[in-house]
């Protein structure tokens, strides 16, 4: 397998990770277009027909490009939050043209961070915790 061969079948399993959290999450239980449930690394893996490494994979490239947010309760429990029209509109690109699709997610990301930019805020360390020094700060 090539490297392009490796990075199609990854993006592929991808997709499957996020087609499935989809359709794990019912729609019934949407409140104003937005998806939230709590699920299972296991299950994810199970209803996209991938490795627990390819959920993993695919659960943090969704996260990178702010499709959803994650928040790992306890173990590989997972609270799982997102925009149903988002999901739905990058699984329809991807059965039409997956190649476009990454155009629909530089201007998802692009319209996120417009509304919850970085601010530059500093992290304080926990009590007793060393202060990290950072050049030219």
């Amino acid at each position: 397998m090539t490297g392009k061969d490796i990075r199609h079948a990854r993006r592929q399993e991808s997709f499957e990770v996020l087609n499935a959290i989809a359709c794990l999450i019912p729609v019934g239980t949407d409140i104003n277009g937005c998806a939230k449930g709590v699920l299972s690394e296991s299950r994810i893996s199970a209803a996209a027909r991938v490795s627990g490494k390819a959920t993993s994979r695919g659960l943090s490239h969704w996260r990178r490009w702010r499709v959803m947010r994650l928040c790992w309760l306890r173990g590989k429990t997972i609270d799982v939050r997102f925009e149903r029209q988002v999901v739905d509109a990058l699984l329809s690109k991807w059965d039409i043209d997956p190649w476009g699709v990454g155009q629909l997610l530089i201007a998802h990301k692009r319209q996120r961070e417009a509304k919850a930019p970085w601010n530059g805020v500093r992290k304080i360390p926990a009590a007793g915790q060393p202060q990290a020094t950072h050049a030219g700060q």
